[in-house]
């Protein structure tokens, strides 16, 4: 799977992007950085407005909003469908983009945009590169869209709404990020790269992973829980010369017309014989019993 990932073209152009705007973040486009972080913000000065910007279209991004509808959807799926395939995707896509996110902030050390110098490996230990809302917003709605319609039929044209008004949703987070001054531009540019791969990399390991495989991981899936705890415990003793019920699985008992046994008792088997091979003597027929619902 690691191999097959490995040779994604669309995962190795994301990769190959990324590993770009890191370079030109560093320097080269630090023009281009300070240019838009100086635009005059009128806005700012307003206090409702400054707010209204941050806490509506900045927030779409924010864990706090995407990481629980994430986790409802899938959780709804994976139960509804007795698989663990949706935790296991959804679990990748999270970990694996929130691990490269911190690892850039860490290893880069940005400045923030309100000190008004873009370096990277600050002293004054700023995590501004990448961003993390901007990822968000392509990463988790983009799973959500995808399980949406991985379990449930949807119509060609709703989905290609649903991908426009994400597309808009991170064009507008990352306008209204620049400016405020949360980030870099260059910062919201490498953060929904690493939003874009690592939905690839959810989506590719999910077409990865053998159908039905998931299923037999899952501890209550229907009838297997009946079968293996309820059922043996709930079946009585057959009374009143009643042959027990046959059970899916077992050898199916021998009615013997002859000589040597009795109709409808069960015969004596010598040391060696199979259960399930007739008996000698007598002519053989199979008792037909209905088995388990």
């Amino acid at each position: 799977m690691i191999r097959k990932l490995s040779l994604d073209s669309v995962t190795i152009v994301l990769m190959v992007a990324l590993l770009t705007v890191t370079a030109l973040a560093a320097g080269p486009l630090h023009f281009l950085d300070n240019y838009l972080n100086e635009v005059p913000h009128p806005l700012t000065r307003l206090g409702a407005a400054w707010y209204f910007l941050k806490f509506v279209p900045n927030e779409v991004g924010s864990r706090f909003i995407a990481i629980p509808l994430l986790g409802i959807v899938t959780l709804i799926f994976a139960y509804r469908h007795r698989s663990w395939r949706p935790i296991i995707v959804s679990s990748i896509g999270v970990l694996g983009m929130s691990g490269l996110i911190w690892g850039f902030k860490f290893l880069f050390a940005r400045n923030q945009p309100r000190e008004y110098d873009p370096s990277f490996f600050s002293d004054y230990g700023g995590l501004a590169f990448p961003s993390g809302h901007a990822g968000n917003v392509v990463l988790f709605y983009g799973l959500v869209l995808f399980l949406v319609t991985r379990y449930e039929p949807v119509r060609q044209h709703v989905v290609r709404r649903v991908v426009h008004l994400i597309i808009a949703m991170a064009i507008v987070q990352t306008a209204v990020s620049v400016y405020l001054q949360f980030h870099w531009f260059t910062d919201l540019v490498a953060g929904l790269i690493a939003g874009g791969l690592w939905l690839r990399i959810a989506i590719r390991t999910d077409q990865l992973i053998p159908e039905g495989r998931t299923r037999h991981w899952w501890p209550w899936r229907e009838g297997d829980f009946v079968d293996r705890y309820i059922r043996p415990v709930s079946s009585a003793p057959p009374t009143n010369g009643a042959l027990p019920p046959v059970v899916e699985g077992a050898p199916r008992p021998w009615t013997v017309l002859g000589s040597e046994a009795e109709p409808g008792r069960m015969p004596r088997h010598r040391a060696g014989e199979d259960a399930t091979s007739p008996p000698p003597g007598g002519h053989v027929v199979e008792t037909s019993r209905p088995g388990p619902a």
